[in-house]
């Protein structure tokens, strides 16, 4: 249940001679929906590390001001044992799971982040701000998984809790599964970086533990305020349209202990805002195959180099929020840029990724049948917006998992399936980062599509050089489809090198010079034919001799 918290706060009465740290909060189930396997409650559970029991009869739970206690008459909390604070309803059905239960009107805890404080007496002993970020795990930290600790470390650090791996979704009242696996071993990686009027905002996905030196241009830059994660460096004066350069230097470190070991340097710009049709929407992966991710791909059309952060990605007709690009990334003019919630599954998936081109976020809902995409600045301008179908797709594809649509032409204001056609074949069905597959091009006439050979003689002997039979195309629109076929002057075929390739607007064709049966085809000259089907239906056949070199 998602309400304003302002605190929780742990009071408990205890045994004498109770040290610090001798009650822990090891388990937190802030969003039990949807529900794993696990009843449908909050909870938080906690653990007595110590060698002495501890008295429960006073502990208080106070939540916005309001405190809730849990009456006297409960055992005390022996040396090594959870109990599960959990509300009166769900009880039994806790206890059925063999846990040790607490119950008590527990408050609220706010899906997006909380504040848990331990005291015993007046002494704080325990004090904990989690955050969605805590559950190191993209697919696990949307509801139905608690947060566990990993019984190493500080338990106010991030890097010390990770998502429940237990098939339930949490263990309570027992130890959990994540135990001795601290979530985080890397140190605080850069977010965002963006030049203001006032100076630097430099941001961090975790807190910086102790200090953390910036230069800017060669001189070094205090950082004026700070939580830890976000870092504000003043200037004395912004200059618009001048590039800086920020140096972020190493041998800083999270609360885990994980240390940064090399120099970053971050190229800074006061841009202006992109106006509509200067940065587009110029590819969609909305269907992808299973396990994998959807992407978008933006384009810079214009002369200047744009700030992506604070841009938003929304579904305009769906009520869910916009999704923001929070990393300060520099777009230069006719440049590409891919965001998708993961970037290494990118790379895995599509050839030539350029991953220094990736942004890495969440996406707003793309159904895989049909939507609605768009893209605009902080102040609610729109820039662009696109309603695809997969009835975009060719039609020759029998399945449109994984093949990504891309704009034909990115200047046009033509709207709907004119101007979006499924990726190549050739490309992987995918050209993130890079240019699209499908450009129309402005110097075929309507219908004329050309095939030319790279070279008529070629050997396929395997030293690098004219090795393979190459064709090279262009067609006037997206959409061809392509089959290959080399035949003998007897009219044999040999082999039949592809078949239903779907061609791209320009792109190349080859033949290794091998049969049907995985052999070298003999010296001597062969027809090849490459018939190719339009989008309406019209076929055409191109004709070309290809020699194969050598001597008979």
């Amino acid at each position: 249940m998602k309400v304003p918290v302002l605190a929780l706060i742990l009071l408990i009465a205890c045994a004498p001679c109770v040290v610090a740290q001798s009650v822990l909060v090891t388990e937190i189930m802030v969003d039990p929906t949807p529900q794993i396997g696990l009843p449908n409650a909050e909870y938080v559970e906690l653990f007595n590390p110590g060698n002495q029991p501890i008295t429960l009869d006073d502990l208080s739970i106070s939540t916005g001001g309001r405190a809730v206690t849990a009456g006297a008459g409960y055992p005390p909390l022996e040396s090594g044992e959870y109990v599960v604070l959990v509300r009166q309803a769900f009880t039994a059905e806790f206890r059925a799971l063999g846990a040790r239960v607490l119950p008590l009107q527990l408050p609220a805890l706010v899906n997006g982040g909380d504040e848990i404080i331990l005291l015993l007496g007046a002494d704080t002993i325990q004090h904990l701000r989690y955050t969605p970020d805590w559950y190191h795990d993209i697919d696990r930290d949307g509801g139905g998984y608690s947060l566990a600790y990993t019984g190493s470390g500080a338990t106010d650090c991030s890097g010390h809790w990770r998502a429940s791996t237990e098939a339930a979704g949490g263990s309570p009242g027992r130890a959990n599964a994540v135990y001795g696996q601290p979530a985080d071993r890397q140190p605080p990686a850069l977010v965002s970086a963006s030049l203001t009027p006032s100076g630097v905002d430099v941001s961090f996905d975790e807190p910086v533990a102790g200090s953390i030196f910036f230069t800017v241009d060669g001189l070094p830059v205090p950082s004026a305020t700070s939580d830890g994660q976000n870092h504000h460096l003043p200037l004395a004066s912004v200059e618009r349209g001048r590039l800086y350069e920020l140096v972020i230097l190493p041998d800083y470190a999270d609360c885990a202990g994980n240390y940064a070991d090399r120099e970053q340097r971050i190229p800074l710009l006061l841009a202006d805002d992109p106006a509509a049709g200067e940065l587009v929407i110029n590819e969609i992966l909305f269907n992808p195959v299973v396990g994998g991710h959807d992407y978008v791909e933006l384009l810079n059309t214009s002369s200047s180099a744009f700030n992506l952060a604070g841009l938003q990605l929304y579904n305009r007709n769906s009520a869910s929020r916009p999704k923001r690009v929070d990393t300060a990334f520099l777009l230069p003019p006719g440049g590409y840029v891919v965001l998708t919630a993961d970037g290494e599954d990118l790379s895995a998936r599509f050839a030539n990724v350029d991953t220094a081109q990736v942004v890495e976020m969440r996406l707003p809902s793309l159904p895989n049948e049909s939507g609605n995409l768009s893209l605009r600045l902080p102040d609610g301008a729109v820039l662009d917006a696109v309603d695809y179908h997969e009835d975009f797709h060719a039609e020759w594809l029998s399945s449109v998992e994984g093949v990504s649509l891309e704009r034909i032409d990115p200047r046009s204001v033509l709207a709907g399936r004119d101007n979006w056609a499924s990726a190549a074949t050739a490309s992987g069905y995918g050209t993130p980062t890079r240019p699209n597959s499908q450009n129309r091009s402005a110097t075929l006439a309507a219908g004329e599509l050309r095939i030319e050979a790279e070279s008529t003689t070629f050997s396929p002997d395997g030293d690098g050089y004219e090795d393979r039979f190459i064709l090279h195309y262009e067609s006037p629109d997206p959409g061809y489809l392509a089959n290959l076929q080399v035949f003998d002057l007897e009219g044999r075929r040999v082999v039949a090198p592809l078949r239903s390739n779907l061609l791209g607007t320009t792109g190349s064709l080859s033949w290794d010079g091998r049969r049907d049966d995985g052999g070298l085809a003999p010296p001597g000259p062969y027809i090849v034919v490459v018939e190719t089907f339009a989008a309406d239906g019209a076929r055409q056949t191109h004709k070309m001799v290809a020699v194969v070199a050598g001597s008979r």
